[in-house]
This record gives structure tokens, sequence and C-alpha cells, in this order.
């Protein structure tokens, strides 16, 4: 057992946090399954099973965003492309 399953800050303004985080078994923390705190954090959260945490599953602090998805078996097993930018 451990505190925090994920944690991800974002709290330098000079670089953005977006990690892709889809298809893991978060089980059995102490405290979240996945802590995102910082205005710079904006994880893409999909396809996760997050159960048996002490406290949230997800907890977003600090001003942090996260676009969270996947509630079938099919969202788990289809994971979408990742959206590239143009520059």
């Amino acid at each position: 057992m451990h505190k925090n399953g994920i944690s991800l800050t974002g709290d330098d303004r000079r670089t953005r946090c977006m990690p892709n985080i889809w298809r893991n078994h978060i089980n059995n923390c102490a405290q979240y399954g996945l802590h995102v705190t910082g205005i710079q954090a904006e994880p893409d959260i999909r396809g996760n099973i997050i159960s048996n945490n002490r406290r949230a599953g997800i907890k977003l602090t600090g001003n942090s965003r996260a676009q969270i998805g996947g509630t079938t078996k099919e969202d788990i097993k289809f994971i979408p492309l990742p959206q590239l930018t143009k520059q």
C-alpha cells in the first residue's frame, strides 16, 4: 500500500504537464488513486480501473484540469489516438 497510486504535479508555468494515463489498475492506495495538482497539470485519463482507495479515486487540486473518460468495458478496450497539435 502506497500513499498515492499516481501523483502528478504541474506547477511550472513554463511547461505543461499533459501525460496520457490509459488502461491502468490502481488499487488499495492509502490516500488517492490518482492525485493531480498544479495549474499546468492537464492529464488525459481513460480506461482505468481505480478501486479500494482510502480517499478519492481521482483528486484534482490547485486549479488542475483533466480529461476523464471510460465508463464501460468498450471504453477500456478502445483508446483513441492522441491528437497532435499544429505548431
